[in-house]
Parts: C-alpha cells; structure tokens; sequence
C-alpha cells in the first residue's frame, strides 16, 4: 500500500509505474474509495492501493490497519521545506487566497497546515504500531535524481517486475511559476467577489 504523501512523484508513479507492474492487481487511485470492497469481492493474489495522504494520513492508516494490518505499507517523504512550498503552490493553483504564513505559520501554528503535519516520525511510528510490518520509507529527492534506482528499490520491496522501456519519465502535474501563481491568486480574489451574495 503506498500512502503518498502528497507532492512526492505520486501521480507519475500512479499513472506512468504502478499500472505497469507485473504480477500485481493495481487498483487506481480513481477507485480508491472501493478498494476494500473490491479486495474483498475478487481473488486475485496481491493488490497494490495507492493514494496521497497528508492531513488525512492518521485517520486513513487507522481505517487501513483496521481492515487488515498485514498490509504492507510505503510512504515517500520529502524535504519539509520543499513540500510544504510544493502544497502550498497546490493550494494556490486550487483557489487559496492566503499568504504562505496563513497556510504554515511556524511560529504560532496557526495556519491551514499545522507544523506536525510535516512531522514525519509520528507517521513511521504510527504504521509500526497499527500493522504488522514496519514501513518501508522512500525519499522523493532520489527519484527526481535517480528514478531508475528509486524504480527498481520500490519494485523489490512490492516484489514485482516492470519493463523499464515501458515507462514514461515525462513531467506529470507540475507546479505552477511565481509569475503564475500571483495571477491565480488575483483571480481567485476576484472570482470570491463576484460570488459573494
């Protein structure tokens, strides 16, 4: 089960890697919602479940472990500093209005994001305590330097083969420039005024 987090290569890895591996069921994220039923309703022999968590992440593992704590669980961490900016641009290119203080405030913790929500030994100790096997832990800073490696590192651990030809190592959902996120930001603000009853 890979748990995201979110802005770590998981739409590449979901749309260009998982569905190309060999002698495992890929359940895409578009279906994620009904991937207990549909593990439960079929007979293959191994799944793979992915979907990005970040504020979600505690509350969905608990569901998870839940529903079966021999799932073997990955997670992709990233640079604090460099994923909170990456989610932040997110936000933005989705509507948010805010300043980057309002979206992590570091020093009052008041903002949409809290600063434990890039607390990441929390999450590892969380999946040691709720399954039965520890976490396998990746860093998004090696597949921007070395994908083949992170690759072939994730496919051992899934225990599942690809054909590296078949993979597209073509950008996937960038962020948007500066330059761009202001003009978002400006028309969002226009666009809540134009709402505004």
């Amino acid at each position: 089960m890979h748990t995201g987090l979110a802005k770590t290569g998981t739409k590449f890895l979901q749309l260009n890697f998982f569905p190309k591996l060999e002698g495992i069921h890929y359940i895409p994220k578009s279906l994620y919602y009904k991937s207990m039923n549909i593990i439960e309703t079929t007979n293959y022999q191994r799944y793979l479940v992915s979907q990005e968590y970040d504020q979600q992440f505690d509350s969905e593992i608990r569901r998870w472990a839940k529903f079966d704590p021999s799932t073997r669980v990955f997670i992709i961490f990233r640079r604090q500093d460099s994923w909170f900016a990456s989610e932040y641009r997110r936000f933005v290119k989705n509507g948010f209005l805010g300043s980057m203080e309002e979206f992590i405030d570091l020093s009052c913790d008041g903002g949409y994001f809290k600063i434990n929500d890039g607390m990441y030994m929390p999450k590892i100790k969380l999946v040691e305590e709720l399954f039965d096997n520890p976490p396998f832990v990746l860093l998004y800073d090696e597949l921007r330097s070395d994908p083949v490696r992170f690759l072939h590192k994730l496919s051992l651990f899934i225990g599942a083969d690809f054909i590296l030809d078949s993979i597209s190592f073509a950008p996937r959902h960038t962020s948007y420039a500066e330059k761009q996120l202001k003009v978002m930001k400006r028309l969002a603000a226009t666009w809540e005024w134009l709402f505004v009853p």
